[in-house]
Order: C-alpha cells, then sequence, then structure tokens
C-alpha cells in the first residue's frame, strides 16, 4: 500500500489490494498491525443522514456498507455507537468514500452468510472527495475467489487499476498542493484524530512556546497523543500539553509561573524520568522519582528522557529508539551510564539522541565513533559548549557519511571566534538548528550547506555584533527552503537588498518565516514588509522582538496587515511593544488573512485612547475565523472592543493569561450573542470565579454551534462547576469541555457525572489536576455510569499531579490501595466504550 505524504497526513494513492479478502478470512497474519484503504460502494440505513444529524439521540440499528478493494465485495456492518460518533465528527461515509481502519480492528463473524466484518472502533479516515465510480470491476467475494481473482495480483491488473480518482479539488489541496490548506496547524486540528498511522516522532519536538521572559527555557511538543498504560507499576500520565528538552538551571529559579500552570506537568529542574512506550500503543509515562533501572514491566518502552542513572538501559530496553539525557556527561553520573550508551550504539536501535556537551570528558570520541556508525539514528539534538576540543569532536565525526535528518546544536553564547563545519555536507539533512553561532567565517561553509538538497527548515541564531560578510548571497541560494527562522542577525551589516530579493522572489517554496530579534530602523521595516508582501509563497509569518518603537513602524505594520495583496494565512506578533491596537484599523481590507495571534504587548498594561467616534467608525473584517490573545494585563475593555467589533465572524476565540474583570466578561458574552456561530472558545487563566462565569452562563447554554469550550485554569470551584453541570443539561451541542486546574472537589465532579447520564453529546471531558477525594462510593459512581449509563464519552481525565489524595475509608485503617486505581482503570478499559481515561 503506497501513501502520499501530506503536511502532517499521509493520504493513501491506492487501494489496499487483497484487503476484502483478508479481513473476511480473518488471516491474521496478513492484517495485523496494518491499515486498510478500502472503497464503500454502497451504504444501507434505515434512517436518512439529515434525521440522523438532527437527532443524535436516536438509537440506531446499526448501518451496513459494502466495501470493495478493487477485486472483491464484502458487507461490514458499523456499531450504532459507532455511527453516532461518525456523525459527531461529521464522518459519515457515502458511496465512493475511501475508508480507512487499522487491521487489528476487533472483528467478529455474523451467520447471514453476507457479513464480512463489523465496526466496533472508528475508522481512522473517510474521505469523501472522491469521484463517482467505483474503482475496479470488484464483484462478490465468492466469486472472486471461485474466479481466482486473488492470484498473481501484480500481474493480472494494470498499473492505475486501484488508484483512487480524488476530485480535481481535493488533488490541488492535498496532493499537487496548488491550492494547499492554510496552515500545519489546519492539517493538526482537521485531520489528527481522524487518522493515527502517523508515529509520534511525526509530532514530537514541533516547538510550541520559544522562549520564557528573562529566563533560557525552550519548551518543546513531547507528543500530541498517548494513552495510559496498564502496567503494574503505579505511573503517572502526563498531560496531552507535555513538555521536554528545556534548558535550565537545576534550581528553583525557573519562571514557571509566567505559563499556563496545566501546560507544565513535567517541571524540567526537578529530578525525574519520563518514558514513553512503543508505537502501537503510544503510552506515556512520568515517574516522579529517581529510577535506577527498569524491569520487565518496562520491555515496550519507546522513549525515554532522564536526568539520573538508570543502570540497566541497553538490557532491558529493546525496544528503545529515544533517549534524551541531558546529564550524561556531566560527571554527576557515573561512567557506567556512558557505556550504557555506548552498548545500544553497538545495537544501532536509536533513532533519536539529545545530551549536553558542557564539560570536558575523554568519553565523547569513544562515543561520537559510534554515532558515525549509526544508520537509524534520525535526529540529533545537543547543548554544547565553544571549548576547542568540543568543537574539534563535533567537526571530527559529524560528516558527509553521517545519516542525520535533523540536527540542532545549540552553542553557549562565549567566545565569537570558534569555527564550525560539520553542517556543511550532511546530504540527508532535511532540519537543521544552530543557536548561538559565533563563527566569523559561518556565512562560507552556508554557500556548501545550501547544496543539501533535502533540507527544508533551517533556524539560525547568532551572537551579539557577530559580522557575517556574505550572508545574504548565501541564504540566496537555499531555494528549497520551506520553513526558515533568523534571529539576530546584525541586518545593517549585510546587503540588504539581497537579502528582500530572495524573500521576495526567492525563495519559491518558503512556507513559514520568523523574524526574531532583529533591529531595524523605519525605511528597513518598510522594505523588509514589501518584500514579503511581493512574495506568493509564505503563508505563516512570525515577528518576535521586532520593536515597533514609534509611529512609522506602527504605520508600516498597520498597512501590511490591512493589505489584501499578501498570500499570507496567519500573523504572530510576540513582545513587539505595542502601544495599542490601531494596526486593526485596515483589518476589513485582507480577505486572506484567517489567523492572527498576539502576545506580550506593552500596550496590554496600558488604558486605550479609543474614543465613541472611533469605535462608531469601525469596520469589521469577517475573514478572520482564529483570534489569540494572551500574557498581559488589559486594564480597560476598550482593547478586548476593538478587537471583538473587528473580527466578527470568528470560529475561534482565545484569550489566554491575561487577568479580566467583569465589564470584560460582558464584552465577551455580548460578541457570543452576536456570533452564534463560534465553534471553539478558550478562556485560560483569566481569573474567572463563579460572578464571572455567571455572565457567559446563559448564552452558553443557548449556543448552537459551539463545540469546543475551554475554562482551564481559573477559580471555578464547585459552585461554577455546578453551573457548567447545568449547562450542558440542555446544551447540545458541546462535544469537548476542559475544566482543568479550576480547584474543583467532589461535589462537582459528582454534578458533571449526574448530567452524563443523560447528556450524548459531550465526548471528551477533562478536569485534571483538581483535588479530588478518591472513594470506593466515587469510583462505583464512576464505574456504573460508564458501564450502564454513558457510552458517548471517550475520553475522560481526571489526573492530579501532585501527591494522589486517596480518602480514607471507615472500616479500613489503611488509605485507599492505590493498586486498586489500577484494577479499576484496566475494568474501565475493558467494560466501556473509553478510549482513554485516568484517574
Amino acid at each position: 500500500m503506497q501513501y502520499l505524504t501530506s503536511g502532517f497526513i499521509k493520504l493513501p494513492i491506492e487501494l489496499t489490494k487483497s484487503g476484502v479478502y483478508a479481513l473476511s478470512q480473518h488471516e491474521q497474519s496478513q492484517i495485523r498491525d496494518k491499515f486498510f484503504v478500502l472503497q464503500v460502494t454502497d451504504v444501507h440505513s434505515e434512517g436518512s443522514k439529515k434525521s440522523a444529524k438532527k437527532n443524535l439521540k436516536k438509537h440506531y440499528q446499526g448501518v451496513t456498507i459494502e466495501v470493495s478493494d478493487g477485486i472483491g465485495t464484502a458487507s461490514a456492518v458499523i456499531h450504532k455507537d459507532i455511527f453516532d460518533e461518525m456523525v459527531l465528527n461529521n464522518q459519515v461515509p457515502q458511496r465512493h468514500s475511501i475508508i480507512i481502519f487499522r487491521g487489528d480492528i476487533f472483528r467478529q463473524r455474523c451467520d447471514d452468510g453476507k457479513t464480512g466484518f463489523i465496526f466496533n472502533e472508528m475508522p481512522r479516515l473517510i474521505i469523501n472527495e472522491v469521484s463517482e465510480r467505483i474503482i475496479g470491476e470488484p464483484v462478490p467475494l465468492y466469486k472472486a475467489l471461485q474466479q481466482n481473482k486473488y492470484d498473481d495480483i501484480q500481474n493480472k491488473y494494470s498499473q492505475d487499476y486501484f488508484k483512487i480518482p480524488y476530485h480535481s479539488q481535493f488533488v490541488e489541496r492535498y496532493i499537487t498542493k496548488v491550492n494547499p490548506p492554510t496552515s500545519n496547524r489546519e492539517y493538526t486540528l482537521q485531520l489528527v484524530d481522524r487518522i493515527s498511522d502517523l508515529k509520534p516522532k511525526d509530532y514530537k519536538n514541533k516547538q510550541l512556546f520559544p522562549k520564557i521572559p528573562d529566563t533560557k527555557i525552550t519548551f518543546k511538543i513531547l507528543s500530541y497523543t498517548f494513552y495510559l498504560h496498564k502496567a503494574k507499576t503505579l505511573m503517572r500520565r502526563i498531560s496531552r500539553m507535555g513538555y521536554n528538552m528545556g534548558n535550565c538551571a537545576d534550581d528553583n529559579t525557573a519562571q514557571f509561573h509566567m505559563l499556563v500552570k496545566k501546560i507544565v506537568p513535567v517541571p524540567i529542574s526537578s529530578n525525574q524520568t519520563l518514558v514513553i512506550n512503543s508505537y502501537d500503543f503510544e503510552k506515556h509515562y512520568i515517574i516522579r522519582d529517581k529510577m535506577t533501572n527498569l524491569s520487565s514491566d518496562h520491555q515496550d518502552v519507546y522513549s525515554i528522557r532522564t536526568l539520573s542513572q538508570i543502570s540497566n538501559l541497553s538490557s532491558s530496553l529493546k525496544n528503545l529508539k529515544i533517549l534524551h539525557h541531558p546529564h550524561l556527561f556531566s560527571g554527576a553520573i557515573p561512567k557506567e551510564q556512558i557505556q550504557e550508551l555506548r552498548n545500544i550504539l553497538q545495537k544501532d536501535q536509536l533513532e533519536e539522541l539529545s545530551f549536553d556537551m558542557r564539560l570536558d570528558n575523554p568519553e565523547y570520541s569513544s562515543v561520537f565513533q559510534l554515532l558515525k556508525q549509526q544508520t537509524r539514528l534520525k535526529k540529533l539534538i545537543l547543548n554544547a559548549s565553544v571549548k576547542p576540543e568540543i568543537l574539534d569532536v563535533l567537526n571530527k565525526y559529524i560528516g558527509k557519511d553521517s545519516h542525520f535528518k535533523h540536527l540542532s546544536v545549540q552553542f553557549q553564547a562565549g567566545d565569537s571566534n570558534f569555527e564550525v563545519k560539520f553542517h556543511k555536507y550532511l546530504k540527508n539533512l532535511k532540519s537543521l538548528q544552530l543557536m548561538n553561532i559565533g563563527d566569523k567565517n559561518f556565512t562560507e561553509s552556508m554557500f556548501d550547506m545550501a547544496c543539501i538538497k533535502k533540507l527544508k527548515e533551517l533556524s539560525l541564531s547568532f551572537i551579539a555584533e557577530l559580522s557575517l560578510p556574505s550572508f545574504s548571497e548565501a541564504l540566496s541560494k537555499f531555494v528549497q527552503l520551506q520553513t526558515l527562522s533568523i534571529s539576530q542577525i546584525p541586518y545593517q551589516k549585510i546587503k540588504q537588498q539581497v537579502f528582500l530579493d530572495f524573500i521576495s522572489k526567492g525563495a519559491i517554496n518558503l512556507r513559514n518565516l520568523t523574524l526574531d530579534s532583529i533591529n531595524f530602523t523605519d525605511e528597513q521595516f518598510k522594505h523588509i514588509l514589501a518584500a514579503i508582501q511581493q512574495s506568493k509563497s509564505i503563508r505563516n509569518l512570525k515577528l518576535a522582538s521586532i520593536h515597533m518603537d514609534n509611529d512609522d513602524k506602527l504605520g508600516f505594520l498597520t498597512g501590511f496587515i490591512g493589505c489584501n495583496k499578501t498570500t499570507l494565512h496567519s500573523i504572530t506578533l510576540t513582545e513587539n511593544y505595542l502601544q495599542n491596537l490601531s494596526i486593526l484599523d485596515l483589518m476589513h481590507f485582507n480577505q486572506n488573512l484567517k489567523e492572527i495571534s498576539i502576545f506580550a504587548q506593552t500596550y496590554f498594561r496600558n488604558s486605550s485612547t479609543l474614543n465613541e467616534a472611533q469605535f462608531m467608525e469601525l469596520k469589521p473584517n469577517k475573514n478572520v475565523e482564529r483570534f489569540v490573545l494572551g500574557l498581559g494585563v488589559i486594564k480597560t475593555i476598550k482593547p478586548l472592543l476593538l478587537a471583538l467589533n473587528t473580527f466578527t465572524n470568528l470560529r475561534e476565540l482565545k484569550i489566554q493569561n491575561i487577568e479580566l474583570n467583569n465589564l470584560h466578561f460582558k464584552v465577551i458574552d455580548n460578541y457570543l450573542i452576536q456570533n452564534p456561530d463560534l465553534q471553539k472558545l478558550t478562556l485560560m487563566d483569566v481569573k474567572m470565579g463563579y460572578d464571572q462565569f455567571i455572565i457567559l452562563e446563559g448564552t452558553i447554554r443557548n449556543s448552537k454551534k459551539l463545540r469546543k469550550l475551554n475554562l482551564s485554569c481559573n477559580q471555578l470551584r464547585n459552585q461554577a462547576c455546578t453551573e457548567v453541570a447545568n449547562i450542558m443539561m440542555s446544551n447540545n451541542s458541546i462535544q469537548s469541555l476542559n475544566l482543568d486546574n479550576n480547584d474543583i472537589r467532589e461535589p462537582g465532579l459528582v454534578a458533571i457525572l449526574k448530567v452524563l447520564e443523560s447528556n450524548k453529546t459531550l465526548v471528551k471531558l477533562r478536569m485534571e489536576n483538581n483535588k479530588f477525594l478518591i472513594s470506593r462510593q466515587l469510583l462505583g459512581v464512576i464505574g456504573n455510569l460508564f458501564v450502564f449509563q454513558n457510552r458517548t464519552l471517550q475520553y475522560m481525565i481526571l489526573t492530579y499531579h501532585g501527591q494522589a489524595m486517596l480518602k480514607k475509608e471507615q472500616d479500613n485503617e489503611n488509605q485507599f490501595d492505590k493498586d486498586m486505581i489500577n484494577r479499576f482503570t484496566q475494568e474501565m478499559y475493558y467494560k466501556t466504550n473509553l478510549k482513554l481515561f485516568t484517574i
């Protein structure tokens, strides 16, 4: 089976040959751990799709579809609960649809002589954008077998026999990319939950929060999906937004309070071990204490990040593919751990490796000799000092024979007289990140780097006052780049016109551009915006620490954002010293921009000068679908009024890390009334309590299209949580509810559980990091609810990241047995429809 990669997803090119045959015959050796691509040739159901969508509470008797692999056809029954879920996710199969599911799907025989298999889980992807014709000339399976149609498939059918006939618009959007989706973010939001053949590494280490002010901490996404591990050892699961690979001192000075608390379940400065198991299960663990060795329960461990020694890494972890060991060469960890790494490298099993190289260590050479021989190692992440001994090792052992596809090196800022040349001839490299470069001859090696045709992502950061001769000329050779991030370049000392020509005309494949901490003059800023405007390829732009410190720059940015000639779909502004939101004045002219995000502006700490006359003259923009406001303090309601009256047709509104008062919530409530099409609302860490939530309660209750509601990291407590439960009694649109970190106790949880007895719409519920006291009575309520009453909810997260709070039973002097929680969790997986349950 062939797949065509497009962004974050993989689209099938052709059907799975002999797919129906393998499924119907139950040949386990053929179907285990495989994905099957089939075509729906007919759909039989008692009710129409329209009536199904209008009345989701209807008990379907099941839907029967006819599926084909191009050779034979067979019947497949979709369970009524699965069909309900398809309707909720707008994934109802049609005639000619392409349907994809996993080969290890639970199957069951029927005695009607027709049914080949039964769907008891959601298909991974349903594609309806297919031309209305049946692929091949399929006949009923038993006839195909009688006629030996499955024999010698390779020679019996033409090359294009199994090819999928997509609509031309679909081909342009996802395959040829003539009109591609607007952003990778949209790929993720729209399709990541519909197909899971992507492995966790495809999401790993995507930078989400680049820098916390006044620190050197950099966070990256660890993974996108996971499930709880059913092991004997009690381990606590990290949250969906878990992070990994940060750099900070091993003390308590790291300013984690500047992030939303639920985003930091793994404090980087503490001594913890994080392990993730194999691709097939996608389960992640966090171990709170030092872990000196791993037992046989951890044979499926796929990835580890640890700050301490693990004595049997090489012997117990046969499936280990990713290892992050920052302190491996620090001197604080015994040398035996380095020998463990060598043993692993000799097996050539790692795909990703990360460690620090800050101190002199004679073991570097032996490790890098083994790294040079690796064929499976695709990603190497280093935090290195600029000492000559360490640079010599890098320059000597990382060369053209290396198989790395992703290389990231962060140098410690220091002496500018050091030379790096190891990156020049890495012919397999796809992504390169070099931070704090201090090589004055670096631009000379950039000409050689430009010959790496596979290089698609380039991120460069330089130390202050570094002279970079010929930088623009060298950069102009990278015509193949799709993502470019440049930080702290001495813009005054480079050939600016060459740089501008590259941005406007030369970078024909560039989709994502980030400019960070560059000191532009007014005229230079004007020209750089003009170059971006002329580009026909750039879709996503981020301006970080580019200071709008005068009216001229502010005017240029305002005109740029309001221009309708750009191809930009997304703009992110961070730490730009914006004094007001006048940059939105001309937004009504821009018909292309779909997303705008504004973070950490000084404007939020000042009063607005917006008067009534200006407010009446506002002209709306109906094309922006997502607006994000974050990090700061808004003293008046005028900035919020200005933004919400500019973007009148949003599909997603996200406000986070900003302290709001009652008047702000009244403005938001008024906007929800005026924009009934809003689908996603996030009010995260906005100091919302009961008095503030009650302002929004009536509008949210009556919303017909709001699908996702995120109220995490506030102060709702039990009283407001009860009001949320009352909303869910009558609201039939909300499918995802997030109440993490709201100091909710058992009464609030019980109120939500009672609502779930009758609510058949909610699919995902998060109440993570709330201080519930776990008792047998509470577990009994949860078990009874999901075994006998609610079959719609699929994700329920009640994990608490502090010490587990277990209620003492009256008839038992000892605390509640933690092992019982593990057993209860396992039973929930076996006896309910829950795909993810943690407590």
